[in-house]
């Protein structure tokens, strides 16, 4: 072709001049994606199992606090006749209660009848009796003082119920006195599978000697099949339900695993604590803003993971605008609960300081693909969990068969990624699970 005239850059041949080629292809980092398998053997305990199924056991400490019912404190034993006034120190009163409730008290202990809205109702008494009846059981009570401490409120012991609990304050015996009833509690069962994840990779005989201007095809989908394999473990940890069956092709069972956040579900099911709880449809909390509400929400939802003591700090994930939702609520209290972003647990966290508990927060790159979960915040502690495995993560490698066959005489590569993992969750109700963080109560 002639080129007349003055020649420019462009008047060349198609595929002329080399032009310029990054070498490699830019991946977006995926950092955050897989925070909770990235603590598997070092916050999150890693160790090997040597069975499909898994079982654990958890107990923990008692409260031995009951709630009075309305008009269940009775002055005589066949329970028909109300308390409503003048009892004295020595007198016995009887509190009805479920059976399941009055097996927490035996003779011998100290109980506190206490009001949940006047705190000077405080009054002291000694269980002599403690009969199981059905829903008639109750707990025969001799009063250590009279009912005079709410005289200046014109309150009684009547006003507890309905209204307060009794609660063991301790225990009493006399010299001489035989041996009392011993009380001990089961531990809760909790059972687990372990679950298959496999990410296959393929790639042709062709492929893999073909030299391209980015990168050995091998090594692109190498590090791609990796890393979406651990996504998918990440996933799992989190959402996975329990489940088993033998509708496969092969008729073999097929066994998923319990993720974090349905053993809180399946725990808020059975007890109903408040550990799971949305700041937007919390009916107490009604046309308050977020910034309105969401301090003495977040104490509400602190007292509900702090029943049973444990650690203060909890490794917190979240989506964006969760993690904003905190930022806000720091600003609006006088910007004084919440660090800059500094490194923790090898990754970048910020720490907020709630009523009671401090948060280490950071962003969820999963929580993110969904409009809920944006606004929704996992509070929990690594150290009560526990990752098992069959067969930890490994790589079914063909290594060199392409050039001598490979599977089934395949011509490239045919390898995956597997991983048969599971988890012990313990103690769910130390754990919050929130949503709606940010929004408006409706």
């Amino acid at each position: 072709m002639p080129y007349v005239g003055l020649r420019g850059f462009q008047d060349t041949a198609t595929d002329e001049a080399p032009q310029s080629w990054e070498q490699g292809i830019r991946q977006i980092k995926p950092w955050g994606h897989v925070q909770i398998a990235a603590m598997a053997g070092d916050l999150i305990p890693k160790v090997p199992e040597t069975s499909v199924y898994i079982h654990w056991w958890t107990q923990s400490v008692e409260s031995k606090v009951v709630s009075i019912a309305t008009d269940y404190i009775f002055v005589n034993q066949a329970l028909t006749t109300a308390y409503t006034s003048g009892g004295v120190a020595g007198q016995v009163l009887y509190v009805k209660m479920a059976a399941a409730s009055q097996a927490h008290f035996v003779p011998q202990d100290l109980v506190i009848f206490r009001s949940n809205t006047y705190h000077e109702l405080d009054t002291s008494g000694e269980v002599v009796a403690s009969v199981s009846n059905g829903a008639n059981s109750y707990v025969a009570v001799k009063l250590r003082e009279a009912d005079d401490n709410g005289s200046a409120i014109s309150k009684t012991l009547a006003n507890v119920a309905g209204d307060g609990v009794l609660m063991e304050a301790g225990g009493v015996s006399y010299d001489g006195a035989p041996i009392g009833e011993a009380i001990s509690y089961a531990a809760t069962k909790w059972t687990n599978n372990h679950h298959i994840v496999r990410t296959p990779l393929e790639v042709t005989r062709r492929a893999i000697i073909e030299m391209t201007r980015t990168a050995p095809v091998y090594s692109q989908v190498f590090a791609q099949s990796q890393m979406y394999h651990y996504i998918k473990l990440e996933r799992i940890l989190l959402w996975s339900i329990l489940t088993e069956s033998t509708a496969t092709p092969n008729g073999k069972a097929q066994t998923t695993m319990d993720g974090i956040v349905t053993a809180m579900r399946t725990y808020e099911a059975a007890n109903g604590k408040g550990n799971i709880k949305a700041y937007n449809r919390d009916t107490g909390y009604t046309g308050k803003t977020w910034a309105e509400g969401g301090w003495d929400w977040l104490e509400e939802r602190e007292v509900a993971a702090m029943v049973d003591g444990e650690d203060l700090a909890r490794r917190t994930i979240t989506g964006t605008k969760a993690f904003q939702a905190f930022s806000n609520l720091a600003i609006e209290m006088g910007n004084i609960e919440i660090s800059p972003m500094t490194t923790k647990i090898g990754m970048r966290i910020r720490e907020f300081f709630g009523p009671v508990m401090q948060y280490d927060l950071s962003v969820h790159p999963l929580f993110n693909q969904t409009t809920l979960w944006q606004r929704a915040a996992l509070a929990f502690l690594p150290g009560n969990m526990q990752i098992t495995y069959l067969t930890d993560t490994m790589l079914k490698s063909d290594k060199n068969a392409w050039k001598e066959g490979g599977q089934i005489a395949a011509d490239g590569i045919k390898e995956e990624w597997l991983s048969d993992w599971s988890c012990k969750y313990f103690f769910p109700q130390c754990n919050l699970l929130m949503f709606g963080l940010g929004q408006t109560a409706a």
